[in-house]
């Protein structure tokens, strides 16, 4: 095991088709126009833009009677109009000049549905000012075009191709997969602003569990497959190499094809690694130390759990570390890749790790490499977090008693802290509770827990 090795634990923390009525009217709305722009602002908020794609608003008859209510119609159609082109972009089905469609549309029907003064003479004796304003599409219009921009800039086919890839490659499958999932989150956009898509740029990304790494590692994967080079992606166990062979064949498989060699025995030949190939470090190992040819065209190393390279704190061994076969394993795997391929790019995942930064620096150090540090907090989901608490009392009791050499005898009432923690809420107060987690008093006990 290499020394000096800073790694510090962190604590765990179809395409749809839509399918409309002929007559778009339903109660509560009975203008056919303004109901299909109510239903299509739903499915805007929910990101189902591949169905507002499909939408068709030529044939749709307001049914107004009235020149007003007719002016206000023909506004609301062209915002209609606008979020269809929007969406139709979101999906790749037309060119970015289409925002700026959008924009003048959603400009130039504020502006009609503006305050109008206009000056009626001889209809009295004093000159009267009529004021025409339509306030439902002039603040409707307001929001979508502040609205709208801020999405476009979280689309998934806003992303920049990444330099060194076929971008003709990159393109088509940015445009598939954005059928499936447009929007990119916040702490996405922020790491591929990093430029860790780029061919030649690496990252540690240590990002809390739930925060969209596989989303990340699939852009990246995407990227380099993109560029002519294959991908080695290492997983911990045996069950994990064959969720992540299936998951990155959902994702990936209009690129290449993901698959696992762990059945694979050194005895079988292999001419080349698959463009995806997928196995645990000590696989890795062994057909790095028996065929390191197969790895010459690998552009890129995910290490999915990584700090399983890290040694064990140990308080009884006289190093005061501990390292297993198996985080000597990954070590080696490692470092040997790095050897055999010194072009390849890296991306390194764990939730467990609190000093990326300082991981970073001795990964530059071992490898020549630049690596990026990425540990974005933000995540899209909340969590519980909970702990055991007791009366300040009893415990009271509980510490006198062991304090007297006494053998404590001694009930409690175990109690159950919760407390919902979220990483987007600007304030740490986030709501408590306080629950008995037995309905009557237990034996608190005392004694040594001995390690193996």
């Amino acid at each position: 095991m290499p020394e000096g090795l800073p790694l510090r634990h962190r604590p765990r923390r179809n395409r749809h088709v839509l399918v409309m009525n002929p007559d778009p009217r339903a109660t509560g709305e009975e203008n056919a126009l303004r109901r299909l722009l109510i239903l299509t602002l739903g499915r805007l908020a929910r990101g189902q833009y591949e169905d507002i794609s499909n939408t068709e608003i030529e044939q749709v008859d307001a049914g107004s009677e009235t020149s007003e209510a007719l002016a206000t119609d023909l506004l609301y159609r062209e915002i209609l109009r606008s979020l269809i082109t929007f969406s139709k972009f979101s999906v790749g089905h037309s060119e970015p000049g289409a925002l700026e469609d959008v924009h003048s549309t959603l400009q130039r029907v504020i502006s009609l549905a503006g305050p109008l003064s206009e000056s009626l003479d001889g209809v009295a004796d004093t000159p009267i000012v009529a004021l025409t304003t339509f306030p439902g599409p002039h603040h409707l219009a307001s929001l979508l075009r502040i609205s709208l921009g801020a999405v476009a800039d979280n689309l998934l086919v806003s992303i920049p191709n990444p330099n060194g890839t076929d971008h003709g490659a990159w393109r088509d499958w940015i445009t598939r997969e954005a059928k499936r999932w447009p929007l990119i989150w916040e702490n996405h956009k922020a790491a591929i602003a990093t430029g860790f898509l780029d061919v030649g740029s690496s990252m540690i990304m240590t990002t809390p569990t739930g925060t969209g790494k596989s989303t990340l590692s699939g852009l990246k994967i995407a990227a380099t497959l993109a560029s002519g080079k294959s991908v080695l992606y290492l997983a911990p166990t045996h069950a994990l190499v064959s969720q992540v062979e299936f998951d990155l064949n959902e994702r990936l498989s209009e690129l290449a094809v993901a698959q696992s060699l762990d059945e694979l025995t050194l005895d079988e030949t292999v001419e080349r690694l698959p463009d995806i190939a997928v196995m645990t470090p000590e696989k890795c190992f062994a057909l790095l130390t028996f065929a390191p040819h197969l790895f010459q065209n690998v552009g890129l190393l995910v290490f999915d759990e990584f700090h399983l390279m890290s040694a064990a704190i140990d308080p009884t061994s006289p190093t005061g570390i501990r390292a297993d076969r198996g985080s000597i394993d990954a070590m080696l795997c490692f470092l040997q890749f790095g050897q055999i391929n010194e072009s390849s790019d890296f991306l390194l995942l764990s939730a467990m790790i609190s000093n990326g930064s300082e991981l970073k620096d001795w990964l530059e150090n071992r490898t020549g490499r630049p690596f990026v540090a990425f540990d974005y907090e933000w995540k899209p989901t909340r969590q519980l977090r909970g702990c055991v608490v007791y009366s300040h009392t009893e415990l009271w009791d509980f510490t006198a008693q062991l304090s007297n050499g006494i053998t404590p005898d001694v009930s409690v009432t175990p109690y159950g802290l919760f407390a919902l923690d979220s990483n987007w809420l600007p304030q740490p107060n986030s709501p408590s509770a306080l629950k008995p987690l037995s309905d009557s008093p237990i034996p608190l006990g005392s004694g040594f827990i001995t390690r193996t």
